[in-house]
């Protein structure tokens, strides 16, 4: 607060050079004023740069656009304040880019690594495959400005990776990081809690088929996320299931929200409601790969298992991913050697 009151105060002083000229006319003046807001606005750097030292902020450029604003009175200090708005707004949008691919990147590559090596271990190895710091590495580190602002960032998240990050956090030996992971899991849970709520809200003003959408949505991933107990997942799964319900009772022509819908049912076990669902959603969309892998999937279960390969004839193999190219291949040349 005090270093914030020697910036309002050169700034103050610097505001006044040109009235002070239109009133006095005098360059003696001004100059003064000047220099007061150099000599505080001074100070405030250098107890900025004090408190930033070792956290590699970029010092120089800090110096440079403070000399901007020492040798171009008024002007340079606009100039200066442009120049720190624009690149920290640039910076920003980029590390969100960065960390937003990162953690799909992590989710996308963890499972060839999960039998092998512990969550830690993997977020360092995949480090070396990507140019920045991970989130484990800075909440295990000992700068406290780092880890505020990666509880920050994980707390908005809202994935089941940024949760699986401060749950391992909160097993660190370090009593100052398990603070930091149970305050960053309080803080997810109310931005979940927040997320809900204003969708509730929206559908009592609304009560589209997206509204019911997306309470569904939010429904499943607060089920699944783990932030709860898997009881408690399981009422919320039965909530989504009932706004997904609803959204398709408005709007029948969403098959994104038929296969969230059939996911929720496969996990609370509901397989014949599941199965009912399904068979009606692929006579609409009869080439859909996930509406017809789910149906194999629930046939299977039913112990359905002379259907389960005529679910995956209608899928084009070209197009397959290789997990579910091999589960196409075993079920389809199963049912080959059974003709035979």
């Amino acid at each position: 607060m005090k270093t914030r009151f020697l910036l309002l105060a050169g700034l103050f002083c610097e505001c006044l050079i040109i009235p002070a000229w239109y009133a006095f006319h005098s360059v003696s003046v001004c100059v003064l004023l000047h220099l007061f807001f150099v000599c505080l606005s001074g100070a405030k750097l250098y107890l900025f740069l004090k408190k930033k030292k070792g956290t590699g902020e970029p010092r120089a450029f800090y110096l440079y656009v403070f000399a901007i604003a020492v040798f171009f009175p008024a002007a340079g200090f606009a100039m200066a304040a442009c120049i720190i708005v624009g690149l920290k707004k640039f910076g920003e949008t980029a590390k969100k880019e960065i960390y937003e691919e990162y953690e799909e990147y992590i989710e996308a590559e963890k499972t060839s690594y999960r039998e092998r090596e512990s969550l830690s271990v993997i977020l360092r190895k995949i480090r070396g495959e990507v140019s920045f710091k991970p989130f484990i590495d800075i909440i295990k580190g000992e700068n406290v400005e780092e880890k505020e602002k990666v509880v920050q960032k994980l707390a908005t998240m809202n994935s089941r990776m940024s949760v699986q990050l401060l749950k391992e956090a909160l097993r660190d030996a370090s009593a100052e990081v398990r603070f930091y992971a149970a305050g960053a899991l309080l803080k997810t849970e109310e931005e979940m809690n927040s997320r809900i709520h204003a969708s509730l809200e929206r559908l009592k003003r609304r009560g589209g088929a997206v509204d019911y959408l997306s309470l569904g949505d939010l429904y499943r991933t607060y089920a699944e996320i783990g932030l709860i107990e898997k009881s408690l997942g399981w009422h919320y799964l039965e909530l989504s299931c009932q706004a997904y319900q609803e959204s398709l009772d408005i709007d029948t022509d969403q098959p994104a929200a038929i296969i969230s819908y059939a996911e929720n049912l496969i996990a609370l076990a509901r397989y014949d409601k599941a199965k009912s669902l399904l068979d009606k959603a692929v006579r609409l969309w009869p080439h859909d790969t996930q509406m017809l892998f789910l149906r194999s999937r629930v046939c299977f279960q039913l112990g359905l298992i002379r259907e389960v390969p005529a679910c995956l004839y209608g899928i084009k193999r070209t197009g397959l991913d290789p997990r579910r190219r091999e589960v196409f291949d075993l079920w389809t040349e199963r049912s080959q050697d059974t003709k035979i």
